[in-house]
């Protein structure tokens, strides 16, 4: 368990450094700048597309070929998972409509069949976005077969939890991303020393929660590991309780920070350029912590009332 927690531990340090010096590098450290390199494996494809359909017909024929072998892995992949094991027919069927439905985005792109002709002026603008969403569309449609892949074949509990494992290791993998951003932009120096205060108050109602969501799933991540021994046992109501301390201090801290920042706003008002008041709620982190404590009261009382029944017999 230690070693585990050790190299949880380094292995989101080294993200997390390498993140912070991505960003801080970057003049501009906005959403606009993140979506941009999020959406780039689909624009260098649709580059590459572009330029081979309009060399000549050799090179059309070209791009045809290549749009069909990439857009048609998922589908040989799938063939050959249904062959492995006949219980992954759902999973075939899936993989074929995500061929499908990748043929008809990356097309679509191609003939700028998302965009309107009252907007043809601002066709790169668009295309930017429409990189990005495309982007996120195909790792949600990937994140959802694999959960799909994960619920054919969790046959015992091992299996499932492993999974478990996995997919919180990667939600606080992309936390940790998120909190590299958010400290680049803290450090980064800005000309308005005035608004400094204001700065570090905006900030640091994002920061705190993340890095209190990343521990929160790095002890869920231990926790899950002590259920592949013990299950619902009096031993894991210390980690339980540690859990739901912590899903507490979030809950609490998601809702005071950002009221905090409002009233600093307030302050600050005379050095603005307009009079609104931003107040922005961590929801994801405030979701989560507030289900996870819920569970954990659940849980708690459970064992304890477990427990007692059986001293009682």
């Amino acid at each position: 368990m230690k070693y585990l927690v050790r190299y949880l531990n380094l292995v989101l340090l080294l993200i997390f450094t390498l993140s912070l010096a991505l960003f801080a590098s970057l003049e501009v450290t906005s959403l606009t700048s993140i979506n941009v390199y999020i959406g780039y494996p689909v624009k260098l494809i649709v580059d590459v597309l572009r330029s081979l359909s309009l060399t000549s017909e050799l090179g059309n024929i070209l791009a045809w070929i290549l749009l069909i072998f990439i857009c048609g892995l998922p589908s040989v992949f799938g063939w050959w998972m249904y062959q492995k094991d006949h219980h992954n027919r759902v999973l075939l069927y899936l993989l074929i409509l995500f061929s499908i439905s990748l043929i008809y985005l990356y097309y679509g792109l191609l003939n700028y069949w998302f965009i309107h002709p009252m907007f043809s002026s601002m066709v790169t603008e668009y295309l930017g976005v429409l990189y990005f969403i495309i982007s996120i569309l195909i790792f949600g449609s990937i994140g959802c077969i694999w959960v799909v892949y994960i619920m054919i074949h969790a046959n015992n509990r091992e299996q499932l939890l492993s999974s478990c494992q996995l997919i919180l290791l990667l939600a606080a993998m992309v936390l940790t991303v998120s909190l590299g951003l958010s400290v680049a932009d803290l450090i980064k120096p800005t000309d308005a020393t005035s608004l400094l205060g204001l700065s570090l108050l905006l900030q640091g109602s994002k920061i705190i929660p993340e890095t209190l969501m990343i521990i929160l799933l790095i002890k869920l991540i231990q926790f899950t590991s002590l259920m592949h021994i013990d299950v619902f046992s009096v031993s894991l109501l210390p980690k339980l309780a540690s859990i739901r301390r912590l899903s507490k201090a979030i809950v609490l801290l998601a809702i005071i920070l950002p009221v905090i920042n409002g009233f600093a706003q307030l302050g600050f008002i005379h050095h603005l350029h307009d009079v609104s008041i931003v107040i922005q709620f961590p929801w994801t982190e405030l979701i989560i912590s507030f289900t996870l404590l819920f569970i954990c009261e659940l849980l708690i009382q459970g064992i304890e009332t477990s427990e007692e029944n059986k001293q009682f017999i």
